[in-house]
């Protein structure tokens, strides 16, 4: 057992706890709607910007869901005390990043046809691939703090001490 997650559950430390969690939960969903309206790439040819890539349109928005998901499971685990929607807010991180990774990042350097027919055309990443990668990195902190720091639910009929002894 960790040393958080031995505090009482009605201390101020576990309470502190709590509010951090919801903290990062909610700035990391709020990060993630930032990151859909703001720009992923863009692509210039000399100084001149050509073309600018947003990044809900180039996954349809998918993060807004994830955002969504991500605030009413890490209520549940916040005043719930819900470790199994703790983890739900991890794999909703590990999703945000995979899109992250794994669907935008390969785009922001590349020119496409404006590298083939310009030699001095670029790709650079912009904001919104920050925002997304700051948001799911920020989900899955918040589930792994909620997981490993929060005090586990004591059955309603098992007193303090048993509590503690099986775990």
């Amino acid at each position: 057992m960790s040393a958080l997650a031995a505090t009482n559950e009605d201390s101020k430390g576990a309470a502190a706890i709590r509010g951090l969690i919801g903290l990062l939960v909610v700035a990391g969903a709020a990060l993630l709607v930032w990151a859909e309206t703001s720009t992923l790439y863009q692509i210039k040819v000399g100084q001149v910007v050509v073309r600018v890539g947003q990044t809900g349109d180039h996954h349809s928005y998918a993060l807004v869901p994830i955002a969504a998901l991500a605030l009413l499971m890490g209520f549940g685990g916040v005043v719930g005390r819900s470790r199994p929607a703790m983890a739900a807010v991890i794999v909703l991180g590990l999703a945000a990043l995979l899109i992250a990774l794994l669907v935008d990042r390969p785009d922001t350097n590349a020119e496409g046809l404006y590298g083939v027919r310009y030699e001095s055309a670029h790709a650079t990443a912009r904001e919104g691939l920050t925002r997304e990668l700051g948001g799911g990195g920020m989900l899955v902190l918040a589930g792994v703090v909620g997981v490993v720091a929060l005090p586990r639910r004591r059955p309603a009929g098992e007193p303090a001490a048993e509590a503690a002894e099986a775990a």
